[in-house]
């Protein structure tokens, strides 16, 4: 069906519109050339304007009569075309006279009759449908064709107004021992840089020129138009970044302003390898507008430009020398190249369907329809070229081949760009988004097989899995080309890589078999996995870019071939930890998986997979468990067992009340550092910053704090909120940030401007009494207000909370017990709480006429440690009993008329 395409039509119904894509086009038609031409031609027909304004080549204006009367001649032949469409064909073909049943009922004898009728009125809409493709292709071709005659008028005439001339007869390709060598259009090269040296033009200006930019067509890309406002294209989920993209172009976001350039990168080896190969591809770029090329010398004179190395990677297995893919490296310098310096942009989300979607719809469609399923690819002709980068950017995607002498400009998203495939993408998803709002329209389409396409989409490729049922292959193939001209323009459809509809096919580089539901390895990919693998086998040291196409190569082989995937983690490891171009050993383990890589190659017959196992769709037979080795499910089994124990240890780093309070500080670091626009996580890069913000930090904490009130922290507080900042680090990013001899010098300062700590007074034995008074006894809640110990022995030899807590816990379940018994009550906020013994305890204080902010729970264990303290008792036996892990509880005792007295006599 897709030869069909390509036929010329000669019989008059051939060259006729449907009534829904002529009314497009001739509103299009009508409003963009009536500006366009009104600038600068006299009356034409219905749409003309008798009057001309002056020329101005900065705005792409025409004053040339013969570009005027070669308009005006394609305007007038166009209009005659489409309103003579509209005359012939007003809908669907008409179904009178066909040979259609009436009715469902069929008669004996006449079944292969009308199998023969349906599949005729099937084919003869098909062809309809074609004609009308084609015919809207057709127009849409003369449009273009219309633009580019105008844009290069404009663009001669503002050449004359200098003294300057294109030449009709670019140079052609030369032949030296037999090979061809690629020459740049030095003519076109030569006269541009002239122009701009006469002008003294900015290169937005002339890119604007060149594309024929103005106040009525913005637009940098002709070819480009914003589809009718349908109900499919109104629910496009990136249909507003698209309309931006076709009438300004791709507006990045940079983060910081560039440095100046005194002088541009070196190119990579590959690209002075492949010279010839790169000299074709930009040649190929500059007569399609997508490069712009200059003399080198202009680079002192121009403004905002950034220029970054090229490099060459192989096609296939073809010498760099002959051909070669050509790669703008924006990621050089490192640190200060034009991919980090682009703010990504996270509105379009970029979603690829791979193999697992493709053979999950292989089999969802085979079970359906089984037998029926065919499959076919479709490619767009130059993806990221049709994304036009807007005029006042494309100065920063430059490059230079001194060699040459050339500067080389990309004017569309370059093949390296962090963010071109980001916007393409918002082209891609558009294709595939009108193409499954599509359905077949042949009104005598099968119920089962009148749903909506599928798509399925991996970039620029766009795979179609469809029943053959009716019309539907057909009218799928022309729903997937009518989208991407819709999108991308008349030339967008890439025919030399357009496939038929099979049962057995090319997609995504693999080999998709539906009758055996397999997929497979090319051979060739397997033959090039093969020698990179043996390349590197025979070397000591490789590099990062050797590492990483072999693991191209090898993730088509992981993908297919399931035995090689444990195999890839040891080699994809090499390349961390090692700067771009440094050497890097092939250790014995990556060499020891290099080998059963190749073994696994070596034996064709793995080179299968099936779609069902492929999808995760295939049952298990045989479930085999391994525990008597040190391999297998016992090694899963014992790295399981290390990670729990790893996490606990973890866990248990910190005591429950220590790792609450630094959650908080931590919440605290966090929305500070938002706040102040800081990273939350330090690098062990830049210490100074680290020390900087830290430091900044703590001075914020003594200053306002981080309570309402905006009281700033003491020494203490501030300290323990940077101990949790540092153990967040280490726990998580393995990186301690530490504390340097400025933080010391700064923290002695708040220590030496901190009021002192208010500490808490003891509660004595008569405030003890006064709660006691004061307590209600037979409330048995209250009563766990007093009570400190059990009256009964329990008969153990050590008295134990943990075991309390048990004795407790058992209890509770035996008697049932609910929230309002809280003696055994274990659930969360059913038992005391601190907050309800301190206000205890600060009621009986203010009854006695003392200061109540002085008294707290931690009075009780500062009056016990210095009552004992006082009476003498042993220390050691107060740390015992305490159970305390040092000796702070010294700390505790203040001055009392107990511990007081006698001193004067001891002075004596």
């Amino acid at each position: 069906m897709a030869a069909g395409y390509k036929m010329v039509c000669s019989d008059e119904k051939s060259s006729r519109l449907s009534h829904e894509e002529v009314s497009t086009v001739r509103s299009k038609f009508e409003v963009s050339l009536r500006e366009q031409l009104k600038a600068r031609a006299g009356a034409i027909g219905p749409i003309g304007n008798s009057e001309s304004p002056p020329h101005d080549y900065r705005s792409g204006w025409v004053g040339a009569d013969g570009a005027v009367a070669s308009c005006t001649g394609e305007l007038r032949s166009l209009q005659f075309q489409t309103s003579q469409a509209v005359t012939i064909r007003q809908g669907p073909p008409s179904t009178e006279g066909s040979r259609f049943p009436e009715s469902d009922k069929e008669e004996p004898g006449r079944s292969d009759e009308r199998n023969a009728d349906f599949a005729s009125g099937s084919a003869d809409f098909v062809r309809h449908e074609q004609r009308a493709y084609l015919q809207t292709l057709n127009v849409r071709h003369r449009l273009l064709s219309l633009s580019r005659k105008k844009n290069f008028a404009g663009l001669r005439q503002a050449l004359a107004d200098v003294g300057l001339s294109l030449s009709d007869s670019p140079p052609s390709p030369v032949f030296v021992n037999d090979q061809q060598r690629h020459c740049i259009d030095s003519e076109k090269q030569r006269v541009f840089s002239t122009f701009l040296r006469k002008t003294r033009m900015q290169l937005p200006e002339f890119v604007r020129l060149l594309r024929g930019e103005n106040a009525y067509d913005s637009r940098p890309n002709k070819a480009l138009e914003i589809p009718p406002l349908t109900p499919e294209w109104k629910s496009y989920r990136y249909r507003r970044e698209w309309e931006d993209i076709v009438q300004h172009g791709v507006r990045p976001k940079w983060k910081t302003t560039f440095q100046v350039q005194t002088k541009p990168p070196k190119n990579h080896t590959s690209a002075r390898l492949a010279l010839n190969s790169l000299v074709k591809q930009i040649r190929k770029g500059q007569d399609a507008g997508q490069y712009l090329v200059l003399d080198v010398d202009l680079l002192s004179m121009l403004e905002n430009i950034t220029c970054s190395p090229f490099g060459a990677v192989q096609k296939g297995m073809t010498p760099l020398s002959e051909d070669a893919r050509v790669i703008h490296d924006l990621s050089y310098h490192e640190g200060s190249s034009v991919n980090d310096n682009t703010d990504l942009d996270s509105s379009v989300v970029v979603v690829y369907d791979g193999p697992d979607k493709l053979a999950t719809r292989i089999l969802e469609v085979e079970k359906e329809f089984p037998g029926i399923t065919k499959l076919m690819s479709g490619d767009v002709a130059g993806a990221f070229s049709h994304i036009a980068i807007h005029a006042g950017y494309v100065g920063r995607f430059a490059g230079t081949i001194p060699e040459l002498g050339i500067l080389v400009v990309d004017l569309c998203c370059p093949f390296g760009w962090t963010l071109s495939p980001q916007h393409y993408w918002t082209a891609g998803a558009a294709i595939s988004h009108l193409y499954s709002s599509s359905s077949p329209k042949w009104l005598h389409q099968p119920p089962e097989g009148s749903h909506n396409f599928d798509a399925k989409t991996w970039c620029d490729d766009h795979n179609l899995i469809e029943p053959d049922i009716g019309s539907r292959l057909a009218e799928a193939e022309l729903a997937h080309r009518r989208s991407m001209t819709t999108i991308l323009g008349p030339e967008a459809v890439n025919e030399d890589k357009f496939t038929q509809w099979d049962t057995k096919g090319k997609m995504l580089g693999l080999l998709w078999n539906i009758p055996c539901s397999l997929l497979s390895m090319p051979s060739e990919k397997i033959s090039k996995a093969l020698t990179r693998i043996d390349d590197m086998l025979d070397q000591k040291n490789t590099t990062r870019q050797c590492i990483q196409k072999l693991l191209g190569s090898l993730r088509h082989v992981a993908t297919c071939i399931p035995s090689a995937r444990p195999f890839f983690q040891q080699l994809s490891s090499l390349t961390w930890g090692h700067r771009r171009y440094s050497a890097i050993p092939v250790t014995s383990a990556a060499r020891d998986d290099l080998y059963w890589f190749r073994s696994i190659l070596l034996h064709a017959e793995f080179n299968a997979v099936p779609l069902s196992r492929f999808s995760g769709s295939q049952p298990v037979d045989y479930d085999i468990f391994m525990d008597a080795s040190d391999i297998g499910r016992a090694s899963e089994r014992l790295k399981e067992s290390l990670a729990s124990l790893e996490a606990f240890l973890r866990a248990g780093a910190l005591a429950d009340s220590s790792l609450m309070h630094y959650q908080r500080y931590w919440h605290q670091w966090t929305t500070w550092c938002d706040w102040m626009q800081y990273p939350r996580w330090f690098s062990g890069i830049d210490l100074s910053a680290n020390a900087s913000q830290l430091g900044a930090f703590a001075v914020y904490l003594w200053r306002f704090g981080m309570n309402k009130t905006g009281t700033g922290d003491t020494y203490s507080t501030i300290c323990a909120k940077l101990c949790a900042v540092r153990w967040y680090h280490r726990n998580n990013v393995g990186y301690d940030p530490g504390v340097d001899a400025s933080h010391a010098i700064l923290l002695r300062g708040i220590r030496r401007f901190t009021s002192p700590v208010t500490k808490q007074y003891p509660l004595s034995a008569h405030l003890l009494h006064e709660i006691f008074r004061k307590l209600d006894l037979k409330n048995a809640r209250v009563r766990l207000l007093w009570e400190v110990r059990y009256h009964d022995r329990s008969g153990d030899a050590v008295i134990c909370p943990v075991l309390a807590a048990r004795w407790v816990i058992k209890g509770a379940r035996a008697f049932g017990t609910t929230p309002e018994q809280p003696a055994l009550s274990t659930g969360y906020g059913t038992g005391i709480s601190a907050k309800e013994l301190a206000t205890t305890i600060k009621m009986a204080v203010a009854a006695c006429g003392m200061d109540p902010t002085r008294y707290s729970t931690h009075s009780v264990r500062i009056g016990g440690a210095t009552a004992l303290l006082n009476a003498g008792a042993d220390r050691l036996a107060i740390k015992v009993m305490g159970r305390w892990l040092s000796s702070a509880f010294e700390e505790y005792p203040v001055l009392t008329a107990d511990g007081s007295s006698g001193l004067s006599k001891l002075m004596c």
